[in-house]
């Protein structure tokens, strides 16, 4: 028994060693030789050999750390003699005093910490050697132990087959003679009642038609009542699925969000004719009294005004909470109960949550609550931004929401380019006289692709600007090496959906988005219905910031978030939202007046005049580019990089159906001014 646990501890050692890296090639070839031989004084050798090579390899390597320790001491005394030199040599002057006293001390506190470290790694190797020797005992006596158990496991299996051997082979035997007697008792039964036996068995085949017609009928009748219970069920579930569609179908809405709150007459007050008779309708007219003018220098007083409705906006702790009497009957706590758990503010103005000046940096895009109740500005820099989709149905606060980044673009600190697109001519009639305008707002798809082939043209300068300072990868480094900077265009389109519907637009809007982010041009797209089979995929990869108001179907609110939810929406101004670096948050977008926007961004209008195209819907400049290069030499994919900005997809179909077809009028191009 001794003899095992010498080997067994020999074997655990080198195999722990060989995990740490510390048994040298010798000793593991010394341990797989010991593997392979037969038991015996041979491998019993030769496994002491490699311990005994192992502990060698060990002690050496504890005199070379033990050198290694002699020789800091050493360099330690070497320091203390050349400060002792030194200290000779200066001067005894005050300052050369405390050079030397200095030195001396860095000399003693090195020496002290060459001395502490020896000692601890010498702690380190003596606890180190002992832990060895205590895993070895441990390790001998688990193996003794284990192999105790392993022979009576062996000796309690041997003894239990030869059990369950003899068990089956009495089992048989008893089978073998049950089945003998059986057979001779059926066969004298046979012989002797035949006649009583077929009696008995036509018997019986008469009762099973009975009973098999019965069934039949049980199960005819449970059949009927089955399908009975599916149509009632297929029945409840048509109501259900429709009741929110009929509810959704009797909800008036009034246009104009900003201006008018919406008027909703809904289904729970035509079922509870209770609430017939309460208020149905908050407008707000032009006639009524509006917001004051933006005064940003009394701020404190416009954010005590608006701190019903906006709450905890600088999230300073307090709640949003809507104000109301409490209901008598001594129902007190109940209601404080009610009113101070978080609610969400049904109207947000604009100009209660912007802490000062608008930034293209820090725009607001609304207010959200937390699941701690605590109210939350979404704010957000435009250059993360970078392309924007804006969804919802009419009345539900998309118009709204691009009128609120238009002014904040437009009073911004920075100085920033805009360039509006409305084809209805109500969301930015109002910045008609801003003088951040590019141009005059466009309302129809010929200025919109004027403006498009303006900003395309330059985004083509830029382009050229850029070249000039290799590494610039963004406006931001741009500006910071060239002596003349340049502004961020922003391109606000509402109704963006009609506009892709002609091909030339959505091609001018392709190669934007595409190609315009590292320049600093970037699009806002509004839109009522976005469809996936209507939107590009190249278009809509690149559109980074998603926000969806209320959708009209779960279809719909997928075509921009990807998952539905949208229509569950039930609070005109609320939406979903996906913004870069971070989730999808639920917030509830800033509102703004007319007359506000008209007081505060009426300072000169557009510098420029609406630029003049030839408009071609059919897109055959673009046809004309892609068969000059193809005149080249160019491939495919090179017409599709140098055109759309990638190779794939939509962008290899439209260079394959220009070359096909047989188009050979081009259009000369006209010259348009720099925006800059």
């Amino acid at each position: 028994m001794g003899r095992v646990m010498v080997l067994a501890l020999a074997g655990l050692l080198l195999i722990g060693c060989a995990e740490g890296g510390r048994v040298t090639p010798d000793a593991m070839q010394l341990t797989q030789i010991a593997e392979q031989l037969p038991e015996g004084p041979t491998k019993e050798a030769v496994q002491a050999t490699a311990v005994a090579r192992y502990v060698a390899a060990e002690d050496a390597r504890l005199k070379a750390e033990a050198a290694r320790l002699a020789e800091q001491n050493a360099a330690s005394e070497r320091q203390a003699a050349e400060a002792e030199r030194e200290r000779q040599v200066i001067a005894m002057t005050a300052e050369a005093q405390a050079v030397i006293d200095a030195r001396e001390s860095e000399a003693l506190a090195t020496r002290q910490a060459v001395n502490t470290q020896a000692t601890a790694q010498a702690v380190a190797i003596e606890a180190t050697r002992q832990a060895i020797n205590l895993e070895a005992e441990a390790t001998a006596r688990a193996v003794s132990v284990s192999a105790t158990a392993t022979a009576q496991a062996r000796d309690e299996r041997a003894t239990a087959t030869a059990q369950t051997r003899d068990a089956e082979a009495t089992a048989t035997a008893s089978a073998a003679t049950a089945t003998m007697t059986w057979a001779m008792e059926a066969v004298q039964l046979t012989a002797q009642s035949g006649a009583a036996i077929a009696a008995q068995a036509t018997a019986r085949a008469v009762q099973r038609e009975v009973e098999i017609d019965e069934a039949t009928q049980t199960l005819t009748t449970f059949a009927g009542w089955m399908l009975l219970l599916l149509g009632i069920v297929a029945l409840v579930g048509v109501v259900w699925y429709l009741l929110p569609v009929v509810k959704a179908r009797l909800q008036v809405i009034r246009r104009r969000q900003g201006e008018v709150e919406p008027l909703v007459v809904s289904l729970e007050r035509i079922i509870m004719p209770s609430r017939l008779f309460s208020p149905l309708l908050n407008v707000e007219h032009e006639s009524a009294p509006m917001l004051a003018p933006v005064n940003y220098q009394d701020r404190a007083s416009a954010r005590a005004q608006l701190v019903d409705v906006v709450g905890a906006a600088r999230g300073d702790g307090r709640r949003v909470i809507r104000r109301s009497e409490p209901p008598p009957g001594g129902q007190g706590d109940q209601w404080k109960a009610q009113q101070s758990a978080p609610q969400w503010p049904t109207r947000v103005p604009l100009t209660g949550i912007l802490d000062g000046p608008p930034s293209v940096r820090d725009l607001a895009l609304g207010v959200t609550v937390r699941e701690d109740g605590r109210s939350e500005i979404v704010k957000a820099d435009m250059g993360l931004l970078v392309h924007v989709a804006v969804g919802g149905s009419s009345g539900w606060g998309k118009s709204v929401f691009l009128r609120a980044l238009a002014f904040q673009l437009a009073q911004s600190v920075e100085p920033v380019d805009v360039a509006l697109v409305d084809l209805e001519g109500a969301t930015f009639a109002p910045f008609s006289q801003c003088g951040r305008l590019l141009y005059p707002v466009a309302d129809n798809e010929q200025d919109a692709l004027a403006i498009f082939q303006e900003l395309t043209a330059e985004m083509d300068r830029r382009k050229a600007l850029f070249a000039r300072f290799p590494g610039v990868d963004s406006l931001r480094t741009y500006n910071a090496r060239a002596d003349e900077p340049l502004a961020p265009v922003v391109a606000l389109v509402d109704e963006a959906t009609a506009l892709l519907a002609d091909k030339s637009v959505e091609n001018a809007i392709r190669t934007l988005v595409l190609r315009a982010r590292k320049y600093g041009l970037w699009c806002v797209l509004g839109g009522q219905d976005w469809k996936a089979t209507s939107l590009d995929t190249a278009i809509r990869n690149q559109l980074a910031t998603r926000v969806q108001f209320r959708a009209m179907s779960a279809s719909q609110s997928r075509v921009l978030l990807q998952r539905s939810g949208a229509e569950r929406l039930d609070v005109a101004g609320r939406a979903l939202a996906i913004i870069p670096g971070r989730q999808m948050v639920e917030l509830q977008a800033p509102v703004i007046g007319y007359q506000d926007i008209r007081q505060a961004v009426s300072n000169g209008g557009p510098r420029c005049t609406m630029p003049t195209v030839e408009y071609n819907a059919s897109g055959d400049d673009q046809a004309a580019r892609i068969k000059e290069l193809s005149g080249q030499g160019l491939s495919k994919r090179q017409i599709a990089l140098e055109i759309f900005g990638y190779a794939g997809g939509a962008a290899y179909t439209a260079v394959t159906e220009a070359l096909q077809s047989c188009t050979t009028t081009t259009r000369t191009p006209v010259q348009v001014g720099s925006t800059a």
